[in-house]
């Protein structure tokens, strides 16, 4: 209902205080014509009216306070104006005597040029919203063709007021538009439309229109509404009838404006248009028709066009009530006419009944395991009746999983369930049962320990890593020169000459970076005099510079601008060997998956890092093993793997999958998984001898590292990959 809202915008809705005061014209007042008999089509002037016409009725909606202007209406344009009737339940002083009212009269006061008589529509519609279009007001009530008589010279505009007799078609209207008192204009008002036809004018001033009810003589409250209805109080000499608001609605034809129109509230206020409704004061019953000829007269028959029913029953008018199943349910409202076991088809539709074995609330026709309650849709991979219970989360079902309690493992291997078949020195022999797990050369340690060969160069019998001269038998202690060598001290301070870099300075014993006689300070402690120190203030003892930045590596790498993953104190992105990276996270192709972009050249970002790097350290020879592949920035201590495979996927830009791009496709061989460690690092070196079979020497192969995620994945898929690598293998 829009009535309130209508109010409070009625003055954006009209640009003056009456949006029309170029078709409110000024006339005569209107004379009363007489009666105009719907039925009949027939007209009976004033006075020929008999004295009786309005005995037995009463007026329950009066708005006919001096018209003296009227609003010019152009063919076929429709006015909407609204009113109330009262009910029993209306607060006092308003208060009806019925619920509703059977309207037999009503009366129109209108302006016509026309000798010919006016033609006119008059709609009623028992609830409506205020300024409702005429088509949203829906279907009317009643309508009602009237003509009336015309001018007395074409062209000269001339009042009337005409009663209309409805005599043979009347219409019911209830009180409060429902019968319910709302406490709400907008829910409480009926409505009625008044058009008018077959007019010979086109403009404003050559057409008639309808009389505005309303105060012309100033002030509000001079003409009050409702005066003069049969519901008045009596002892309240203006009346106390309901009125309506200063709304109404003009659906426009040839030209003339639509819109919502608020009646002025100042200088000439109006209240709405003329009209007067007569109703008999009996509760309304309709007239004793009988539409479909069943013996009830339609008032009285629930099923008025149905001469089978006189009450709606189950089904519905002209709708039979049979039962063909004969489950006590009609077929009308049966989801299952001729199955007398189901209304609905359920499930498994009509015909099947929808038996639920294992109880789980899916039906065994839609139950892939129908005698296991914990499975509906799948089998999953361990088949209906077990379940798939995975204790490490590894993503593998116990009953598939040979190491049901490593997540690590889906099968015991070498080393067994707990431990990773890892052969770090790529000897052929798991660490777990490798004496040298980081030795390719011993599975032993022997008298030298892993790392180091067990060679007697001179073969005194003494293995060279305890032995003091290792190329000379004569001696296992090479004293203070060495094997064969004087231990002379020219410079007296302590150091044999031999071992004295500036045997003639007694304060050095080696020229240093500045040379004899000059003191090697050494600020940081790395080893590098101030002098020649490019870093001196952390230790950078080889003075590396590889990117020519003018700072040492050591700077760089203490900073965090590059990683030193091969412990050899040069910035690893300095040191990259042969290959060609692409598939970038950093934003330079496809985009990372939820905007987690990371550092220029590395994958997407990660849950530690900006991103992790893949990249060789050594060459591209099959037949010296030169590869050393590494991936760094991974998140500390995660399972990951680095795999490669012989195509570029997404044409090198890679697609998104879980939190990062994958870069690598077509036929794909995987390295050993690795844990990151507390690094996050994991190295692969000489790729060809794990995969000699295929990684062939001219063949192509692009390199990605893949691994896990935890707590803070970025995209909670907890899953990533670093950028692409391509090396093309020689022999």
């Amino acid at each position: 209902m829009l009535r309130s809202l209508l109010t409070a915008a009625a003055g954006l809705l009209c640009s003056t205080a009456f949006a029309q005061d170029a078709d409110i014209q000024d006339v005569a007042p209107p004379k009363y014509a007489g009666v105009y008999h719907v039925a009949s089509g027939t007209f009976t002037p004033a006075k020929d009216v008999p004295a009786d016409f309005f005995v037995n009725n009463q007026i329950i909606y009066n708005a006919n306070c001096s018209p003296t202007q009227f609003s010019s209406l152009l063919n076929s344009s429709i006015v909407i104006d609204d009113g109330r009737l009262p009910a029993p339940n209306t607060p006092a002083p308003n208060v009806g005597t019925r619920s509703s009212y059977r309207v037999n009269k009503f009366e129109i006061a209108y302006v016509t040029r026309e000798v010919a008589g006016a033609a006119m529509e008059v709609r009623f519609w028992n609830d409506y919203d205020d300024c409702q279009t005429f088509a949203l007001a829906g279907t009317p009530s009643a309508t009602f063709s009237v003509t009336g008589p015309g001018a007395t010279v074409q062209g000269t505009a001339t009042g009337w007021i005409l009663t209309v007799d409805l005599t043979g078609l009347e219409f019911c209207m209830s009180g409060e538009a429902n019968g319910t008192f709302e406490g709400n204009d907008s829910l409480d008002g009926f409505g009625y439309g008044l058009t008018m036809l077959n007019q010979l004018g086109t403009t404003n001033s050559q057409c008639g229109g309808f009389f505005l009810e309303g105060q012309p003589g100033g002030g509000i409250g001079q003409c009050p509404e409702g005066n003069g209805t049969y519901y008045k109080n009596p002892s309240i000499a203006s009346g106390t009838g309901l009125g309506n608001t200063n709304l109404f609605r003009r659906d426009g034809q040839g030209g003339q404006t639509s819109g919502c129109f608020l009646f002025s509230t100042t200088g000439n206020p109006h209240a709405g248009f003329y009209m007067r409704i007569w109703a008999d004061l009996d509760d309304c019953s309709c007239t004793p028709n009988d539409f479909d000829l069943d013996g009830t007269v339609d008032c009285l028959d629930g099923c008025p066009s149905d001469a089978a029913k006189t009450a709606p029953g189950i089904c519905g008018c002209n709708q039979v009530e049979i039962d063909s199943d004969g489950d006590g349910t009609f077929d009308c409202v049966d989801g299952c006419p001729a199955d007398p076991n189901k209304v609905a088809p359920g499930a498994c539709g009509c015909g099947t009944p929808d038996t639920d074995t294992d109880g789980d609330g899916t039906a065994d026709c839609v139950d892939v395991c129908p005698n296991d309650p914990t499975k509906t849709t799948s089998a999953g991979l361990c088949g209906c009746d077990v379940p798939e219970t995975d204790t490490d989360n590894d993503g593998t079902p116990d009953c598939v999983d040979g190491c049901p309690n490593d997540p690590d493992k889906q099968s015991p291997g070498v080393c067994g369930c707990g431990v990773l078949d890892f052969d770090s020195d790529f000897d052929g022999v798991e660490d777990c049962i490798d004496g040298c797990p980081n030795d390719p050369g011993k599975i032993d340690p022997g008298v030298c320990g892993c790392n180091v060969p067990d060679t007697d160069t001179d073969g005194d019998g003494t293995a060279d890593c305890i032995d003091g001269c290792p190329n000379d038998p004569g001696k296992n202690d090479p004293g203070v020169c060495g094997c064969g060598v004087a231990d002379t001290d020219t410079d007296g301070d302590g150091a044999a000459d031999c071992i004295d870099g500036c045997p003639a300075d007694p304060l050095k014993q080696a020229p240093g970076q500045c040379g004899c006689d000059v003191a090697d300070t050494d600020t940081d402690g790395d080893g590098v005099a101030d002098c020649v120190d490019n870093c001196d203030g952390i230790a950078n003892p080889g003075q590396e510079d590889c990117n020519g930045n003018g700072a040492g590596d050591a700077c760089d790498l203490a900073a965090g601008y590059s990683v030193d993953v091969n412990g050899n104190n040069t910035p690893d992105d300095c040191e990259q060997g042969v290959g060609t990276p692409y598939c970038f996270g950093d934003g330079s192709g496809t985009a990372c998956p939820c905007g987690n972009t990371g550092a220029t050249g590395h994958g997407c970002a990660n849950s530690d890092t900006a991103g992790t790097l893949l990249y060789n350290l050594g060459g591209n020879s099959v037949g010296t093993g030169d590869t050393d592949l590494y991936s760094v920035r991974l998140p500390s201590n995660v399972n990951g793997l680095i795999y490669m495979g012989t195509v570029q996927v997404g044409s090198g830009q890679g697609v998104i999958s879980y939190d990062g791009l994958r870069c690598v496709g077509g036929f794909t061989k995987r390295f050993a998984l690795t844990n990151s460690g507390p690094n996050g690092v994991i190295n692969v070196n000489d790729p060809a001898s794990v995969h000699p079979s295929v990684l062939l020497p001219g063949t192509t192969w692009f390199f990605q590292c893949s691994y896990r995620d935890g707590v803070g994945s970025p995209c909670n898929k907890f899953a990533n990959y670093s950028n692409g690598l391509a090396i093309t293998f020689l022999p």
